[in-house]
């Protein structure tokens, strides 16, 4: 992973690029070589990343799910991926913004905001979390299926 903060748009707080940085994390690319997805703060957003990671041999794989706490949701995608896999989590932060971070096994590896803004809940005005595991390689290249 290449460890790198998120830039943050002052002019709009609410507006950051978290989600693109922490792909860019993982697949070890500068923030800037990864676009800035529309926000909609959900599906819309990693639909277009999904397009994006695939005309460049890439996979990502997207799941919805409700947990109890934050340390839950890392243990919940740890379950559903391993330790192999980085991944993206979704949730709120104490601001009850929106936020990404990067995870591996059951933990935060990196927080790309600023501030460590971390992951304090599920989704701002929801009671689910989401996560992304993106991969280097396609899936069916792989040879695996999740």
């Amino acid at each position: 992973m290449r460890f790198q903060k998120q830039r943050y748009n002052t002019a709009d707080p609410d507006l950051g690029d978290c989600f693109r940085t922490s792909i860019a994390v993982i697949l070890e690319l500068d923030r800037d070589d990864v676009p800035l997805f529309p926000a909609s703060d959900g599906p819309g957003q990693s639909a277009a990343a999904a397009e994006w990671l695939r005309e460049r041999g890439f996979d990502i794989m997207e799941t919805w799910f409700e947990a109890a706490s934050p340390a839950e949701a890392f243990g919940t995608m740890h379950k559903w991926l391993g330790d192999e896999y980085p991944y993206v989590l979704y949730g709120a932060t104490s601001q009850n913004t929106c936020h990404a971070v990067v995870g591996c096994g059951a933990e935060m590896v990196w927080d790309p905001s600023h501030y460590d803004a971390t992951i304090v809940g599920p989704m701002p005005g929801c009671d689910f979390y989401g996560g992304a595991a993106v991969w280097c390689e396609s899936l069916t290249e792989k040879g695996t299926k999740r």
